[in-house]
């Protein structure tokens, strides 16, 4: 495997192969947060890359010797479901893990001391103090959520306590009456549907359904639920203007989201490329103020948007518009990263660190450029600004192979082939 790596911590704003030497023996990245990651070594073991703390580094290590205890499988990680029953979470830093059998590990707790058993898949937003966590129960696949704090520190923020009743120390017990064996007590938050995925950003979350509907809540301040409104949603509800839509997979920034529409060909819970999905169209919806809807440049007066918008992909040279499946998905703070059913990567939003994996030249006179957010390819170099509303190719003529994943972190950008 070869991975690439573009944006925050990285000497070039282009997608490159990774120099040291615990990322090119990298299988594939588990979790890529603000300022660390964690990929996976040829051994299945987990390793954290960057800034990091000592709990998290703790945590790390809880996971391995969780995985450890489940030596009699082939593997432990799960090569065809990534993101059920094996998951790092946590939004701009890490804040637990999912392991292979369930379980789900906090900050702070060793894997002796589980916060929920028998999960199927995991995601929180929020400040490590401040943070809110939704869980899918595997058997029920019913949602159930809380707001874990020490109460030596403040309580959860304001953004979230609106949304959810923060617990009463007494409330957080080690077992839960809920039918887990668990160091919380989740609450229910959603009895139907039946979910099999969940996905956060800073303040947000959308989930999906097993019939393919998309449900959000959480802030809507930019329009990041997908309503029409800027309303906040204290509990899950369908995205009304995807209905009929048929959606496999889903996405969140900070204060934005992105649908990924498509018909499943195959049994496999990960959507990756064209084996397992056909037509896939993205939806974009909520902040639009650095180009990350991929939707064109918006007016100073119109940076949201609260109606999922359909993105349309251009041809550089044309500016004509062509057709483009998308395969896969991830999103960084304020950037969209996408790979089409071609092997081919589009960028869109902030590229302040080089995360959107363009190539990039000086350019002093904005006046080369013709308009501030557009592009211009010249002598096959591509000029870029900080910000792009549309979505853009990303060209790495080092990579032969096909792309098998793609993680996005607050700054960053990774991609790996076979």
């Amino acid at each position: 495997m070869t991975l690439y790596h573009s944006g925050f911590g990285t000497p070039s704003n282009r997608l490159l192969p990774a120099a040291s030497s615990a990322l090119s023996s990298a299988r594939r990245v588990l979790y890529a947060g603000w300022a660390c990651f964690i990929v996976e070594d040829k051994q299945g073991k987990a390793l954290i890359c960057g800034k990091h703390s000592q709990q998290e580094q703790d945590l790390v290590t809880s996971f391995n010797l969780t995985l450890a205890k489940s030596a009699g499988n082939d593997r432990a990680v799960q090569d065809d479901c990534p993101a059920t029953r094996l998951k790092f979470f946590g939004w701009s830093a890490l804040q637990g893990f999912l392991d292979p059998s369930g379980n789900v590990i906090g900050l702070g707790y060793g894997h002796e001391e589980p916060l929920f058993v028998g999960a199927k898949d995991v995601a929180s937003c929020g400040a490590p103090m401040g943070q809110m966590v939704v869980v899918i129960d595997d058997k029920t696949r019913r949602l159930f959520s809380w707001t874990p704090f020490d109460p030596t520190f403040c309580p959860v923020s304001p953004a979230l306590s609106s949304l959810h009743p923060q617990p009463s120390i007494s409330a957080v017990k080690p077992s839960c009456s809920l039918g887990s064996t668990s160091a919380i007590a989740p609450s229910l938050l959603s009895q139907e549907p039946r979910f099999v995925q969940v996905w956060a950003g800073e303040s947000h979350f959308l989930a999906l359904a097993e019939d393919g509907t998309l449900y959000s809540w959480g802030s809507a301040r930019f329009g990041q639920l997908g309503h029409g409104e800027l309303h906040s949603e204290p509990v899950p509800k369908p995205i009304e203007s995807l209905q009929g839509i048929r959606i496999v997979g889903a996405a969140c920034g900070a204060a934005f989201s992105i649908a990924l529409s498509g018909k499943l060909l195959s049994t496999s819970c990960q959507v990756t490329f064209s084996a397992s999905l056909q037509s896939g169209d993205i939806y974009t919806f909520g902040l639009d103020d650095h180009g990350q809807l991929g939707i064109g440049d918006m007016s100073e007066q119109r940076r949201t948007t609260a109606q999922p918008q359909l993105v349309d992909f251009l041809d550089a040279a044309t500016g004509e518009m062509i057709e483009v499946n998308v395969a896969q998905v991830s999103c960084g703070s304020a950037h969209l990263v996408v790979v089409d059913d071609k092997g081919e990567v589009w960028s869109c939003g902030w590229g302040k660190y080089g995360q959107l994996g363009l190539e990039a030249a000086l350019v002093k006179d904005k006046t080369l450029v013709g308009m501030e957010d557009r592009m211009l390819r010249t002598q096959g170099t591509t000029v870029i600004m900080d910000d792009q509303h549309q979505m853009q190719k990303v060209f790495v003529t080092t990579n032969t192979k096909p792309w098998i994943g793609l993680v996005c972190g607050l700054w960053s950008t990774f991609l790996w082939t076979e």
